[in-house]
């Protein structure tokens, strides 16, 4: 790691043959950032030589760059060059808006998830209503009977955002609603991976019944087993930027790619209030109603 105000070297790697787009240059300087430079002050490389080495015109790097600096992962100072900003100092609404896009993982969104989701099932088990738990049969019976990854990883969403509406409590709300995108992204990763959704939708019947049968202690140890089978089977893409991940999955998964390649484009999209988070997925892969049950029960 270099010294804070010194110029980094590029590292070698190689490059595809067709050089990035605006917005693929965009995340290759933020994977690059993240992953070679995260000491604050940190001097990025000349223009000419991040050119080169992206092979892009110099206007589109410089505008690249701005964009960077809009949202507070950089700093340019004429005639000195180009630091990275400490993310510690920086508005937290500009953290939130950038960070999740270079620096946020996997691993990241599961620590979090795991304070936010294992208390918000317990007091979902207490405070539920008969409209939380048709809600959440709804969202099952998508999950249990779709073929598709996409209206797999909408209902999963719908499933988790209802149970922390269904815990009643605003402040929970509010914040898992400025990461449902992050966590969105986390679940289509989930829907395209056979060996996440085989273990874990069973897990999602059983949080159900606990909720309906309003046991709030069980209803907190299974919301943490489901949210610890992306720690269990996600490897090397754990510890990887999710906008990374999500790229490189769609690289390799030519069957999901328009869904991954979306997903990508939701992580990187500005906060959303809870209420709003809700709302653009209530509606997402449903026609009518419950025609069958998936194998669950409420009282």
């Amino acid at each position: 790691m270099p010294m804070n105000g010194q110029t980094s070297s590029l590292s070698v790697r190689d490059r595809a043959l067709t050089p990035p787009s605006g917005n693929d240059l965009e995340i290759e300087l933020e994977e690059l950032i993240f992953s070679e430079w995260a000491n604050p002050g940190d001097r990025l490389p000349s223009e000419r030589a991040l050119a080169d080495h992206f092979r892009v015109s110099r206007p589109l790097l410089r505008e690249t760059l701005r964009a960077l600096e809009g949202r507070g992962l950089i700093r340019i100072e004429a005639g000195r060059g180009t630091f990275i900003e400490d993310l510690t100092q920086v508005d937290p609404t500009r953290i939130l808006s950038a960070a999740r896009q270079g620096s946020i993982t996997p691993a990241h969104l599961i620590q979090a998830r795991l304070m936010i989701e294992c208390s918000a099932a317990a007091q979902a088990a207490q405070f539920r209503s008969i409209e939380d738990l048709d809600a959440l049969k709804l969202s099952l019976y998508e999950m249990h009977n779709s073929k598709d990854a996409q209206v797999h990883a909408n209902a999963d969403m719908d499933f988790h955002l209802r149970i922390v509406t269904a815990s009643q409590n605003p402040v929970t709300q509010l914040v898992y609603g400025s990461i449902k995108n992050l966590v969105f992204g986390l679940m289509t990763r989930s829907a395209t991976d056979n060996t996440v959704t085989k273990e874990g939708l069973p897990l999602h019947d059983d949080v159900y019944q606990a909720i309906a049968d309003k046991d709030a202690v069980l209803a907190e140890q299974v919301m943490r087993k489901i949210i610890l089978v992306c720690q269990e089977h996600y490897g090397d893409d754990l510890n990887l930027p999710l906008s990374t991940v999500l790229n490189r999955r769609a690289k390799s998964n030519p069957e999901h790619k328009a869904l991954l390649n979306a997903a990508s484009k939701v992580v990187r999209q500005p906060l959303q209030s809870s209420q709003n988070s809700h709302n653009s997925h209530n509606s997402s892969g449903r026609q009518g109603g419950i025609t069958r049950s998936s194998g669950v029960r409420h009282k």
